[in-house]
């Protein structure tokens, strides 16, 4: 079975999804992240403004909708792994030099300890810099700490691709709910022991991001509820992910109502847009699937591009909260259509070739 026929609405039904997550992280590293260091800082240090991280589990949701689909119409493990580093690899690649020079040559740049050649080089392989310092005597750290999330990403990646080729593609979601159950119950345990028997295990956990995993859960069974036949067991099972991945937001990250409700919101628009497919005219608009299809690019590039520029502003033409204001939302819509124009006519086009460079016989 090839899966569904996702030719179009895979290209957009996510995209809304897309640009409200990048949109999201922009804002929250705009605002809250760095208020202190801003102009207007003191009217966007607190909620809901430091909530906008939360747009980084939206991706995961996203992700994990993706990752079901494009595992379903694959034809071995190794065509969606070389699909998924062609994804994320190139990009990266490309870009993350450019965050480097900024960063590093950018007057008053906050993150210009960070810029070093190693971090750079480090950081394009995604490794965590945990375990890069742990096989090197250079010290590592990621250039752009945007970067460990797409850490997450390549560990469930590969984490998918694994159970796939040992129970095959129907049982992904059942192993992937046993395995996310496991994770969750260690971390929560965790916080009630004072045990040094499992403190390795879950620094292991939190090294490769498997306590983000159920996030992606989520998504890939909002894709199963969609495209597959509907069970009252998938149902269930939806509702117990999402209900215990809050509970641990809130218990186990001693986050705040506030925190929790932005979680709860994530989950409840992941299900209207990705189940119930809601407002479908709106998001056929040519400006959200220009913002979704170019977010990865927007997402790699706006905290050390975007907001190491902003800061320079500030501090060299002493700039007030309203100019401040006005040049952040210019520097956000500038960099939003330039790597729109990068997606275009750069890593698209490169991705593809690609692609097709690669042997037939690899897939």
């Amino acid at each position: 079975m090839n899966g569904p026929n996702l030719k179009n609405e895979k290209l957009i039904e996510i995209q809304f999804l897309r640009v409200l997550a990048i949109m999201s992280v922009v804002i929250f590293h705009f605002t809250a992240r760095r208020a202190s260091e801003l102009p207007y800082g003191k009217w966007v240090s607190g909620e809901p403004w430091s909530l906008g991280w939360i747009g980084v589990e939206l991706f995961f949701i996203v992700s994990g909708f993706v990752i079901a689909f494009s595992i379903s119409r694959t034809s071995s493990m190794r065509n969606f792994l070389i699909n998924r580093a062609i994804r994320l690899y190139p990009a990266l690649i490309l870009l993350l030099p450019a965050v480097y020079v900024v960063q590093r040559f950018t007057p008053h740049s906050p993150y210009s300890d960070r810029s070093t050649l190693w971090n750079l080089i480090g950081s394009a392989t995604l490794i965590p810099p945990t375990v890069l310092n742990h096989v090197s005597d250079q010290s590592f750290d990621w250039l752009t700490l945007v970067l460990w999330s797409l850490k997450v990403e390549v560990f469930f990646y590969l984490l998918c691709a694994f159970m796939v080729f040992l129970i095959g593609k129907n049982r992904l979601s059942l192993a992937l709910i046993v395995f996310v159950t496991m994770i969750n119950f260690l971390v929560g345990l965790n916080e009630y022991l004072d045990d040094d028997s499992i403190f390795w295990v879950i620094k292991s956990i939190k090294v490769f991001g498997f306590d983000y995993l159920a996030w992606f859960l989520i998504g890939v069974l909002i894709y199963d509820l969609r495209f597959k036949p509907k069970s009252k067991l998938l149902s269930a099972s939806l509702v117990l992910v999402s209900t215990s991945t809050l509970i641990n937001l809130y218990f186990v990250n001693d986050s705040s109502i506030g925190t929790s409700i932005a979680g709860l919101v994530v989950v409840g628009v992941a299900l209207a847009f990705g189940l119930f497919c809601v407002i479908k005219r709106f998001w056929m608009e040519k400006w959200i699937l220009a913002i979704g299809n170019s977010s990865y690019e927007l997402y790699l590039v706006h905290q050390g591009v975007g907001l190491t520029f902003l800061i320079y502003l500030v501090n060299r033409y002493e700039l007030g909260a309203v100019n401040g204001t006005l040049s952040g939302i210019s520097i956000v819509a500038v960099l939003t259509y330039l790597c729109h124009l990068i997606f275009v006519h750069i890593t698209g086009p490169f991705n593809l070739s690609i692609k097709r460079a690669i042997p037939k016989k690899w897939y």
